[in-house]
């Protein structure tokens, strides 16, 4: 049997792609960064002391903005610091495959952070809705997690990538969240337009390549 890479491979015919997904997950974890580890229970903490110290009136709004901007930001670089475009851009392995591992592992840490705040501010004011608290927390969260791949596939650039978050996060505050009110759509409508974004990154990934592989290209002797 031939493996991802296309060398053949000896074995069983179950383990040799087994272990080279965990091969490969393993290393989009380690490619994340440690602030994408670090960022979302660092989020989680200050969200937990913030809720403490405010009214439980006030517990939606650090849920819904404040965890999010802060758990999120690094997923906005996964997605274009590739630090070896060349060798992507030669395997005969899909992009948008890695780009859905790393934003799978990002995303699964600042899912873990949301719970980590909602189920430690429940404890510490008993007061608060803990389901809510998590919803809001991932709700926005999936919505900026979009953004920052959508940023990154159109703009080819963490930098970009971390100001359309931050752009989309106002607008968020200011706008949006006056226009949905307190219901349910408040709830869907990031979502839906999170996981649309991110759909669309991974579609456009596909269709312009590896960041970086081109230059490298260019400039090689």
């Amino acid at each position: 049997m031939h493996s991802l890479w296309g060398h053949r491979t000896h074995g069983s015919a179950g383990q040799a792609p087994r272990r080279w997904s965990w091969t490969l997950w393993g290393y989009d974890a380690r490619h994340c960064g440690r602030a994408a580890f670090a960022l979302p229970p660092v989020a989680a903490i200050l969200a937990v002391v913030t809720a403490a110290v405010v009214d439980v009136s006030w517990h939606q709004l650090v849920a819904g903005t404040l965890f999010p901007i802060l758990a999120v930001m690094p997923a906005a670089s996964v997605v274009t610091a590739e630090p070896a475009p060349e060798l992507h851009a030669s395997v005969p392995h899909p992009y948008p495959r890695t780009i859905a591992r790393r934003l799978a592992v990002a995303g699964g840490l600042v899912t873990a952070g949301a719970v980590l705040a909602a189920l430690t501010t429940g404890l510490i004011e008993p007061t608060t809705h803990v389901g809510r608290f998590f919803t809001l927390a991932w709700c926005s969260s999936v919505l900026l997690v979009g953004a920052g791949a959508a940023g990154g596939a159109a703009l080819r650039s963490a930098a970009g990538a971390s100001a359309v978050v931050v752009g989309v996060w106002l607008g968020q505050v200011l706008i949006l969240e006056r226009l949905l009110g307190d219901g349910g759509a408040r709830l869907v409508v990031p979502v839906l337009v999170g996981t649309t974004a991110t759909i669309w990154a991974l579609i456009r990934f596909r269709t312009a390549g590896v960041p970086g592989a081109d230059r490298r290209t260019e400039v090689a002797p």
